[in-house]
């Protein structure tokens, strides 16, 4: 009883910090971006146990034009350490255990008009290490694309394309994503950021595209926002992993505070590993 009560607090302060680097949702129906593309440094290996998935994408929403039959789904390039979704694992050594990338489309069958859309498609995967540069674009006519340039492997490419049935796509992600118990320790740094639209939007108008604060929460920081032509250039976007940790922790504080005095003592003693624990205000 113990366990399940405390592993509910974690996943609900989990999802409660989990977080977008930013996100941009177009106001015109008539509207999409055609093209997102940022590049990035791989981060060391995670010290907690879970999955991390640190993403740019490219999404529909109901008033997209051709939502259906395709329905929504996220057109998105993944870096991953642990477990996922992703296909062709097979192909490298140790996909739970390295950073590895690929594209991807994941579409859970929500609302889509054809069964045979739903599900978690992609193409190649590619193991990665720390330290090496990833250049990723997602866009109507590529799923994903990653490019290592490490050491040893310059030029190494993996691309999946998926027939999105002329979608619009209409929101626009970054983000680093954590489940089954994952806890940043590493800053997150994406970089010369680039989205492009069929059209100015109306968004812009009323300033709320390509801003430095539009969908950001307390743990990111986007620098140097530019707008020209119905493309949106970024500096940089940093995801910065002490608030992140603090939110979680304080959360949990909280959380656990709500608890009787003896109950939380049992569950700090017994269950919480050192790394979770609440001790900051």
């Amino acid at each position: 009883m113990l366990r399940y009560t405390t592993a509910i607090a974690i996943l609900l302060c989990q999802l409660t910090v989990r977080s977008t680097a930013f996100f941009w949702m177009l106001k015109d129906a008539n509207n999409s971006f055609n093209s997102f593309s940022a590049n990035m440094v791989v981060p060391q290996n995670p010290t907690n146990p879970g999955s991390y998935f640190i993403w740019i994408g490219l999404q529909s929403t109901r008033n997209s034009t051709n939502y259906q039959p395709t329905g929504n789904g996220v057109l998105q390039p993944v870096l991953t350490f642990g477990h996922s979704c992703a296909p062709h694992t097979e192909q490298i050594a140790s996909p739970n255990g390295t950073w590895h990338v690929s594209g991807l489309y994941v579409n859970l069958g929500l609302d889509n008009a054809r069964s045979e859309k739903v599900g978690c498609f992609g193409g190649d995967v590619m193991d990665v290490a720390p330290g090496d540069t990833l250049d990723k674009a997602c866009s109507v006519q590529s799923g994903g694309q990653y490019v290592k340039d490490g050491p040893g492997a310059h030029g190494c490419t993996v691309i999946f394309t998926y027939d999105m049935s002329g979608q619009a796509q209409t929101f626009a992600i970054m983000e680093v994503e954590l489940l089954h118990h994952a806890l940043v320790d590493f800053d997150v740094t994406f970089q010369d950021i680039k989205l492009s639209t069929d059209n100015e939007d109306s968004a812009v108008k009323v300033d709320q595209f390509c801003t430095t604060n539009h969908g950001l929460a307390a743990v990111e920081n986007c620098s140097n926002v530019k707008y020209d032509h119905n493309q949106c250039t970024i500096g940089s976007c940093v995801f910065s992993a002490s608030p992140a940790n603090r939110e979680f922790r304080r959360c949990l504080k909280k959380m656990l505070m709500s608890w009787s005095p003896s109950f939380q003592q049992l569950i700090r003693l017994s269950l919480l590993p050192t790394s979770v624990m609440p001790t900051e205000a």
